[in-house]
């Protein structure tokens, strides 16, 4: 629930829905510091922000005649140079690009116009934008985004990454999502991971059981409602079989190194079993296994590995 507020208070706050907006003096000094980092477009955003509250203010009407045309034009040039892009980095400019277009003639189509400005030394002039509304173009970005993002997502799940597969759900849910959206669209996700992990589950590999034990702990992770523990424990005593069953599978081989992997796949099973029965099992195929490698060195006149292995 957290999440979803702090969520919900962001996007109030980018789309203006804040009921306490910003004094003409802070928009004045975002509008002058995006001016300073090249980010023209969201001086304009902050110009219009002005405007929006007093249509005279001299400097953000100086500011938006003289720049909007250029700067629309060079925001759709560059929307057009990546349009067809699948790079994440691209497809966020095209997102934020809009936005930006966006929140300006939203603005602007609050201000009162035409804009007047100049004077009888320099020339006056009257300006009258066409409003443009980039609502649903931002719309449309955002969804690809975030449809980008998912699969993402759901590829570093399939290569057992699921602090990046964290990170990429999070930031599209919480960065590329409206409020109404954010429910149905964290169940989709949530369904998904299920499937994923469902499947994992059933299995003969031990890397994709233990796949399905994390995918169920990152459907925790996503949605704290939800409760994969009863799935979790169900898999540990699987998990540990599994090891058992991959060092027995070493141990038919002629190489130490193997019977060597074998005995640390004992100690992982360990880990994930540890009811008596299992580790009495355990502990004793690990100490004939001991005994065997320390027989095998001593064979072959190595003593010092030899006594490692005695212990």
């Amino acid at each position: 629930m957290k999440k979803i507020l702090t969520f919900l208070f962001s996007v109030c706050f980018a789309f203006g829905l804040v009921a306490q907006e910003p004094t003409q003096a802070d928009l004045v000094i975002k509008m002058n510091a995006a001016q300073r980092d090249g980010d023209y477009l969201g001086a304009l955003v902050a110009a219009t922000a002005i405007l929006k509250q007093n249509s005279n203010h001299r400097i953000a009407k100086d500011f938006v005649h003289n720049n909007y045309q250029r700067m629309d034009e060079q925001a759709r040039e560059r929307i057009s140079e990546i349009a067809f892009s699948e790079d994440a980095a691209e497809l966020e400019e095209i997102c934020e690009i809009y936005r930006k277009l966006s929140e300006i003639n939203d603005n602007l189509s609050e201000t009162e116009l035409p804009l007047h400005g100049g004077n009888k030394l320099t020339g006056e002039w009257d300006w009258q934008p066409e409003i443009q509304y980039y609502r649903g173009h931002y719309d449309k970005a955002r969804t690809r985004v975030f449809d980008l993002y998912k699969r993402i997502a759901k590829a570093a799940i399939k290569e057992s990454h699921f602090d990046a597969a964290y990170e990429y759900y999070n930031r599209a849910l919480n960065t590329y999502l409206m409020t109404a959206e954010y429910p149905s669209q964290l169940a989709n996700i949530i369904s998904n991971c299920r499937d994923i992990a469902d499947f994992d589950s059933h299995s003969t590999k031990t890397d994709e059981l233990i796949r399905a034990y994390n995918t169920y702990q990152l459907i925790m992770q996503l949605d704290s409602t939800q409760d994969t523990k009863a799935q979790q424990k169900q898999l540990m005593p699987v998990i540990a079989n599994s090891y058992i069953k991959d060092a027995e599978k070493l141990l038919t081989s002629t190489l130490v190194t193997d019977w060597e992997l074998a005995y640390e796949y004992y100690q992982t099973a360990l880990d994930w079993n540890s009811t008596p029965p299992f580790t009495a099992k355990v502990n004793r195929l690990s100490a004939d296994l001991h005994k065997r490698i320390a027989a095998y060195y001593t064979d072959q006149g190595m003593p010092d590995q030899a006594r490692q292995w005695s212990k």
